[in-house]
């Protein structure tokens, strides 16, 4: 179900556009995303990530609502909670 912006996740793949100062996903990164109704989740992985979960929700504006966790390259662990509209570059 695309919003009202006419964004449909649903099979599509993104890369970031922009990352926050501490960050770990790069312009390597690479989102392959799903989505049901409201409800989206994804896959990533490429750069320093080396496996990532999301889930949450996209609203009638585009803003995402999800939670996300990811394993990098060093093995470490990351996981937060974030509401924002996407800045993503359709791959």
């Amino acid at each position: 179900m695309a919003n009202e912006n006419n964004i449909d996740y649903d099979g599509k793949s993104f890369i970031p556009k922009l990352n926050s100062a501490n960050g770990e996903v790069s312009e390597q990164t690479v989102f392959h995303y799903h989505q049901k109704d409201t409800v989206i989740w994804a896959e990533y992985a490429g750069g320093d990530i080396l496996k990532g979960f999301l889930i949450g929700t996209v609203d009638e504006a585009g803003m995402l609502d999800f939670t996300y966790q990811h394993l990098n390259i060093k093995k470490e662990r990351s996981e937060e909670h974030t509401s924002e509209l996407q800045s993503l570059i359709r791959i």
